[in-house]
């Protein structure tokens, strides 16, 4: 049988963030039929191990790509290139979310793979957060501060946002071909330098799921700070 959605989550050493996030993540969203994965970067061999005891019971496997903490950028890049391998071959779509969201309504990811599915150019679909950074609070949200850079769709009762700003590690699904087509820079502006990549091809976009009035999002940024470096 083909399960096609795998989920990724990130981690980093925080504990109470993440007994947030999958348990919420478990409610509300549906459609993973794929291996449930958590890449660790904690560094911490007693972090790994209460991992693997909470949440191992529902189907999670734990990985780490060193014994000490790498940081987001090179954490992110071997994440990727395992993402991209042949192992990974049976799991066409990636659900990926980081450590410090809580899943707030229930999420069809169906319904996102089938747009997806028939447009190649748009690459992913990400889920709205509250503002969170400085200029997103003055302006009353993420699409209120670069109105002009949205446009909405709508196609079959589905409605999204389209853009062309970046490529966000906020929850979202992507198509797992790209792990293997584009190499993730592992520097500080990481983000920036992926997304300003994929947009060599003028014709790509990135989704935001929903009509994008700002009202409702999906997801609630929980992470104050981080442990680690370099993120």
């Amino acid at each position: 049988m083909l399960r096609v959605i795998l989920l990724a989550v990130t981690t980093d050493g925080r504990k109470d963030c993440i007994e947030q996030t999958i348990p919420s993540l478990l409610e509300h969203v549906s459609g993973i039929d794929g291996p449930r994965l958590i890449f660790d970067d904690s560094g911490d061999r007693v972090y790994r191990k209460w991992l693997r005891e909470r949440f191992g019971p529902d189907g999670f496997k734990v990985i780490w790509h060193a014994d000490h903490r790498l940081g987001q950028g090179q954490a992110l890049a071997r994440t990727w290139a395992y993402l991209g391998s042949d192992e990974l071959d049976a799991h066409p779509w990636v659900f990926w979310a980081e450590d410090d969201f809580v899943f707030e309504r229930g999420i069809d990811l169906a319904e996102m793979r089938d747009v997806l599915s028939c447009r190649p150019r748009l690459l992913q679909m990400a889920l709205l957060r509250q503002p969170w950074f400085p200029g997103e609070v003055k302006a009353g949200g993420i699409v209120e501060r670069d109105p002009d850079e949205y446009e909405k769709v709508s196609h079959g009762g589905r409605q999204w946002l389209q853009h062309r700003l970046w490529f966000t590690l906020n929850p979202n699904l992507f198509f797992r071909g790209l792990c293997a087509v584009y190499d993730r820079p592992s520097g500080r502006r990481h983000e920036w330098e992926f997304s300003r990549q994929l947009c060599e091809d003028e014709a790509v976009r990135f989704g935001i799921w929903g009509d994008g009035d700002g009202s409702a999002p999906w997801v609630k940024h929980i992470g104050e700070t981080r442990v680690g470096t370099g993120y």
